[in-house]
């Protein structure tokens, strides 16, 4: 597009024009509703000459980038690749543009929420094309097949870490409504079946909707309240440590990625001075790392290896148009690291 096109898009929708730049190249840093605001304002696109289209987020950052990484370090320059960012996982909107525009891609490699809509829409592009699905596990799609971690056994693995670590924790599951992210849904059931395997009642869960995720800013005071308005609660269940020490010890499971709950719990932590002595232990998915160390506020979490994710598509991606051969497996699974803090978490605070 001209720049003084752009520049009249840019003073008609009060944005910048970097902005509209950015949306116009499918570049991270646009929140959805702008984004989609310019799709709209400049209809169909150019339909890019690539082998291979990639679909990111790019919210969190530094999960995505490092994916990115992986994905641009092993490109092939015979099988040219172009890389779309948007803005969350669960933007429809945008992936669906995108999706028009991939249409003489032989390769797509889609990290998106696979809703209906981008279902009906990645169908209807799928003869003759390899789907690889990077964030969630469809398990639908015709030529689709799932690359990423094995979300029930890293849920399985955290219910480990729990049992013998955590087992005298009143033990809460964070989740979201069943059936908005497949990876979530598995990640509370391995949890849950090896609790019981290990002869230990359910968790209790605490279900929120993706929608309940953003804004990010406002995030961890909203879900401080509802930490707080549960894990005090009087029907909070007993375990063994209370009647001996008068304290009600908790781990809380979270069953998706998000790198704000730390902040969340040390807002309970500190909202009720009569409560400093509680204390929760925190497991996680996907954790920004401090030089190497999990942040504070975190006691275990398990990372998905996404460089090793970005090159293993890469080389699925490369192998498929030389050969034209699909993948032997449907789901092809990277091994996810567990991290855990070495000291065991205190009954209270001193």
């Amino acid at each position: 597009m001209k720049n003084d096109t752009v520049t009249a898009l840019a003073a008609s929708m009060g944005v910048s024009k970097a902005t509209v730049s950015r949306a116009l190249n499918h570049c991270g840093g646009v929140d959805s509703e702008t984004r989609e605001r310019i799709l709209a304002a400049i209809g169909e696109t150019t339909v890019p000459e690539c082998a291979i289209y990639s679909l990111l987020p790019d919210t969190p950052g530094f999960f995505w980038q490092e994916m990115r990484r992986g994905l641009g370090d092993h490109e092939d320059m015979r099988h040219p690749m172009k890389c779309s960012v948007y803005t969350r996982l669960r933007d429809d909107y945008s992936v669906l543009a995108y999706l028009r525009e991939s249409v003489r891609a032989r390769v797509l490699l889609v990290a998106a929420s696979v809703t209906p809509a981008i279902r009906e829409a990645l169908t209807a592009l799928l003869p003759g094309r390899l789907v690889l699905l990077l964030s969630e596990d469809d398990g639908i799609l015709t030529n689709g097949f799932y690359l990423g971690s094995d979300a029930e056994a890293d849920g399985y693995a955290m219910g480990e870490v729990y049992v013998r670590r955590l087992r005298d924790h009143v033990p809460y599951l964070l989740t979201l409504t069943p059936g908005v992210n497949r990876n979530v849904d598995l990640r509370a059931q391995g949890f849950s079946r090896y609790l019981a395997e290990a002869g230990l009642p359910p968790p209790q869960r605490i279900e929120l909707t993706d929608t309940f995720l953003i804004p990010t800013k406002t995030f961890p005071s909203r879900m401080a309240s509802v930490l707080s308005g549960t894990l005090h609660s009087p029907r909070n269940p007993p375990c063994e440590r209370i009647a001996a020490c008068g304290v009600r010890p908790y781990a809380l499971y979270a069953a998706f990625g998000y790198a704000h709950l730390p902040c969340a719990v040390e807002k309970v932590r500190l909202s009720d001075h009569t409560r400093l002595r509680d204390h929760c232990a925190l497991l996680c998915h996907d954790v920004p790392l401090v030089n190497g160390k999990l942040p504070d506020g975190v006691f275990a979490a398990c990372n998905q290896d996404v460089y090793a994710e970005g090159r293993q598509a890469m080389e699925i991606a490369h192998h498929y148009l030389t050969y034209s051969q699909f993948p032997a497996q449907k789901r092809i699974y990277i091994p996810s690291t567990i991290l855990e803090r070495a000291a065991r978490p205190p009954a209270s605070d001193p």
